[in-house]
């Protein structure tokens, strides 16, 4: 490859990267006291042109970091309050929506200024302050996503102006379970109307896979340019290793399913060797032929 620009990150860059508005990139990262172990709750603005850095936004001046979320008992770092993983830019409008594993909330801000204009989480340990920007659930079958990764806005598949599809990696890890009860991992499409504060569920895939598809980090979910869905998940099991000892085993499972659900085609990639699981955090599906690719020349010179 060919580096094109180099820009200094001072405030470090984990998860993600987000061209915004053509011009500038936005960046998560941290506020600099990452040794107090409260890490990825900070975003900043790099001018494309320039490599300066135009906004930053602590997210300690938005959220509560008094909530420890729905489950606290099964966070792995308390300290870690927010764990923002993703940021989305939303076209046309000067907000993004960003995803907050640790209080398993996504929010669309406003940005730079950072203000609230809703919340889809689990209503529990908020503060009445927060308590009119949650989104209220409607409809049958509605589940909230935990510890989730990669929200993706849809296209307009209802035509509303008003309303914002969106496709969710739903985790599931610290999701309420009844005594027995696997835990599970979904994609799921929810709409959202922004006039009405309501939030439906449209579609969800994984609940019925249970525990063979349970990622309790990690994972992705794209739209395909053929409608259906592309899903990445970090899958974990636990496996005995010695006699009375158990380990867990990652490996990474890649699917496509199309609008009905069906299984298109699936890829797993394992191994038997605990030290060297396979992690796998986000993925593209791409074409593998290029534009002139149908192009095979016959007829022409063998010099040309």
């Amino acid at each position: 490859g060919k580096i094109h620009a180099v820009f200094n990150a001072p405030y470090g860059a984990h998860h993600d990267i987000e061209q915004y508005h053509e011009t500038s990139l936005l960046v998560t990262g941290n506020n600099g006291k990452i040794i107090e172990g409260i890490i990825e709750d900070f975003i900043y603005e790099i001018d494309m042109e320039t490599a300066e850095v135009t906004n930053v936004l602590d997210l300690k001046t938005v959220f509560s970091r008094t909530r420890l979320g729905p489950h606290p008992e099964n966070k792995l770092d308390l300290e870690d309050w927010l764990h923002m993983n993703a940021i989305v830019a939303v076209e046309g409008e000067d907000s993004i929506i960003i995803s907050n594993r640790s209080q398993s909330m996504i929010a669309k801000i406003t940005w730079p200024e950072g203000e609230i204009e809703w919340i889809s989480s689990s209503p529990e340990e908020y503060l009445p302050m927060f308590e009119p920007f949650l989104l209220e659930p409607i409809g049958e079958g509605f589940e909230h996503h935990y510890m989730q990764h990669a929200p993706y806005i849809l296209p307009d598949y209802d035509e509303n102006p008003e309303t914002m599809d969106l496709l969710v990696f739903d985790n599931g890890q610290a999701r309420p379970q009844e005594e027995g009860e696997n835990p599970y991992t979904r994609l799921v499409h929810y709409r959202i109307d922004e006039i009405n504060m309501t939030i439906e569920q449209i579609r969800e895939y994984g609940k019925d896979q249970a525990y063979a598809l349970y990622s309790p980090e990690r994972g992705d979910v794209d739209l395909l340019p053929n409608g259906n869905w592309f899903g990445v998940y970090s899958k974990r099991e636990t496996r005995e290793v010695l006699q009375d000892v158990q380990d867990s085993l990652e490996s990474s499972v890649y699917l496509e399913i199309d609008a009905n659900n069906q299984l298109v085609w699936m890829l797993e990639m394992t191994t038997n060797q605990m030290a060297f699981n396979y992690k796998e955090y986000r993925s593209e599906r791409m074409l593998i032929y290029n534009s002139t690719a149908n192009d095979l020349g016959v007829g022409r010179s063998a010099r040309d």
